[in-house]
């Protein structure tokens, strides 16, 4: 079984959709849809329960962080293999992106992947070719068996999760190359060019490519030489 686990926040507009493109191959590849819902204010979680086998609902009164959304998620799964991916991220070439993932979970010494994200077509400007850059670095880093992944396209062994004890729940980002580079130590970490997954442009929109971009490099500069998180929490973009 591969479980599909999708950490939300006030995403009415885009998780029916997100969950919708995996149902058609559902018996065919044995998937189980997780939402793990970090309270949301809007109709996330009715949407949800229409289509997921099972929806988490944060209870606690503090905000629910990136990692600790995924956990709740994770840990909740019955898969052999986690997917750990976004509300607004569409696979490329669903059917053929399972298929290679369960060809290379073959291999017993691999114990996590990753592939490109690249933003949708359908919002893709110039300006968004940056994410070649991205895509660039987390192969390297794997190439390099450092260990690198980006929280949208993260596939992990489940035993292998539970070895490392899944996300610091410590850190407000950072989380998913931390997580990647924890698991190194326990085996093979892989970087699959053929496999894409598209995210929505909303953030850099927003926000900007240089404000993403140094929030990135600021947490994982101050993650590898203090061991802690430099924000206490990720600004969220809806």
């Amino acid at each position: 079984m591969i479980s599909v686990v999708i950490p939300t926040y006030n995403e009415e507009k885009v998780i029916e959709d997100g969950i919708k493109q995996f149902l058609p191959l559902k018996k065919k590849y044995d998937l189980e849809i997780i939402v793990s819902d970090g309270k949301s204010t809007d109709n996330t979680v009715k949407i949800a329960k229409k289509y997921a086998d099972k929806v988490i609902v944060w209870k606690k009164k503090q905000r629910q962080n990136i990692p600790q959304g995924r956990n709740a998620g994770c840990f909740k799964a019955k898969g052999d293999i986690l997917f750990v991916t976004d509300a607004d991220c569409r696979v490329k070439n669903i059917d053929s992106f399972f298929k290679r993932i369960i060809k290379e979970f073959k291999d017993p010494k691999l114990v996590a992947l990753t592939g490109k994200v690249l933003i949708n077509p359908k919002e893709k400007k110039l300006i968004d070719n940056i994410h070649h850059l991205f895509n660039t670095y987390n192969d390297i880093t794997n190439i390099l068996k450092i260990g690198g992944a980006r929280g949208e396209f993260q596939v992990i062994r489940m035993s292998a999760f539970k070895k490392i004890k899944g996300y610091n729940e410590k850190l407000a980002c950072s989380e998913d190359f931390d997580l990647f580079y924890r698991l190194r130590k326990l085996g093979k970490v892989k970087f699959v060019c053929s496999l894409v997954i598209f995210e929505s442009a909303r953030r850099y929109r927003k926000l900007g490519y240089p404000k993403v971009v140094a929030t990135w490099i600021y947490e994982g500069l101050h993650h590898l030489l203090t061991g802690r998180a430099a924000y206490k929490e990720w600004e969220v973009v809806r």
